[in-house]
């Protein structure tokens, strides 16, 4: 029988992906907007809505990992294990909702993941195969939103919702296959970036796909096609989820070596403290960039933004400060504040839940 360290050991490489998403996304939100050159369009669509994407993707991966345990119980655990899920959504939305106040660009981030929530309990307990059905669902929906009513339902910001859903879905069939299957770990890591590649060149190199809008494109074919970032297009949506797929399985094979499993853990320490970090992000761009509040910064037509292009050494003060500070705190407390919080609010709700989320990292996670 597995102790509980050796369980939560079994998670780390996946708070790496989450952690390192949540990096990038410092980094994507402070970012200058792209201009002609291929090697300046390459980096801003890497880091365009890509980060998002690979967050949700492995909150799905995580979430499906976590309660795989309690899905072969009794009937009443499982349902304890739903509650918990929905509980976390919501309680997720109630701080966005909040936070949005205060800074609403950074926001949907939050909302998005908050509303693929409500739909994780239903998605864990189906069957492989009717998960990819729901993906390729919710890929066409998504694209056919882009291309028809020229948005997505945006739930917050213009974040598509039906794209990050079907995020979500990859990351809950992609721990199935990777679990019932290890060797699948390096195929689908390789699988993950040809496409992600092949994605990106296509909008450094096309004229017909630039890092522009999707509405912008002559026709209705190219906009169901676009892999313009932000827009929930065909390309989009299997593009950022190639991301998420080399991301997260990239993940496990750097965890095979320990010299990495060392080096890498304060960015592991970022992704289980992810909602307190992220929280902190939020509060310390609206107090820094006071004319932040006029601006969006979820433009997806390549437009100038001089209030955010002017600051990557704020951002990287940022991101080196939290690389120094979350290790020290989650090898005290475990896990960050607003995670804490969440768990005490969420034992109000359910009696007795089964404590799966967030897992309770040990303090050997920096040893």
């Amino acid at each position: 029988m597995r102790t509980q360290s050796e369980g939560n050991r079994e998670y780390l490489p996946v708070f790496f992906a989450l952690g390192f998403a949540i990096l990038c996304l410092f980094w994507a939100d402070l970012y200058p907007a792209p201009s002609q050159s291929p090697t300046q369009r390459f980096f801003s669509a890497l880091i365009a809505d890509g980060p998002a994407a690979v967050a949700v993707f492995a909150v799905g991966f995580l979430i499906m990992h976590l309660v795989r345990p309690y899905l072969d119980g009794d009937e009443m655990h499982t349902k304890s294990a739903r509650a918990m899920i929905l509980v976390y959504g919501g309680l997720i939305a109630i701080v966005a909702l909040a936070l949005q106040s205060i800074q609403a660009s950074f926001v949907p981030v939050l909302l998005v993941t908050s509303a693929v929530f409500l739909f994780l309990p239903y998605l864990i307990t189906a069957t492989t195969s009717n998960l990819v059905w729901l993906y390729i669902g919710a890929t066409l929906v998504s694209a056919l939103a882009c291309t028809f009513v020229r948005f997505n339902p945006p739930i917050g910001g213009e974040y598509p919702f039906f794209a990050f859903l079907a995020y979500a879905i990859a990351g809950v069939v992609t721990e199935r296959l990777c679990f019932r299957s290890p060797r699948l770990f390096p195929v689908l890591f390789m699988v993950g970036v040809a496409s992600a590649m092949a994605g990106l060149l296509t909008i450094v190199w096309s004229t017909l796909f630039a890092y522009t809008s999707a509405n912008t494109l002559p026709s209705p074919l190219l906009r169901f096609l676009s892999p313009a970032p932000n827009t929930g297009a065909l390309l989009n949506t299997l593009g950022n989820t190639a991301m998420g797929l080399y991301f997260v399985t990239g993940s496990f094979l750097l965890w095979r070596s320990k010299i990495l499993r060392k080096v890498l853990q304060p960015i592991v320490a970022i992704g289980v403290s992810g909602a307190t970090v992220y929280t902190i992000h939020i509060c310390v761009a609206s107090l820094m960039l006071t004319d932040l509040n006029t601006m969006s910064l979820e433009r997806t037509d390549g437009s100038a933004r001089p209030a955010l292009s002017n600051h990557p050494v704020l951002t990287s003060i940022e991101c080196l400060f939290f690389l120094v500070v979350s290790p020290v705190w989650v090898r005290i407390f475990r896990t960050g504040p607003v995670e804490y919080a969440m768990l005490r609010l969420s034992r109000m709700f359910i009696q007795d839940p089964p404590d799966i989320l967030p897992p309770e990292i040990d303090r050997s996670i920096s040893s």
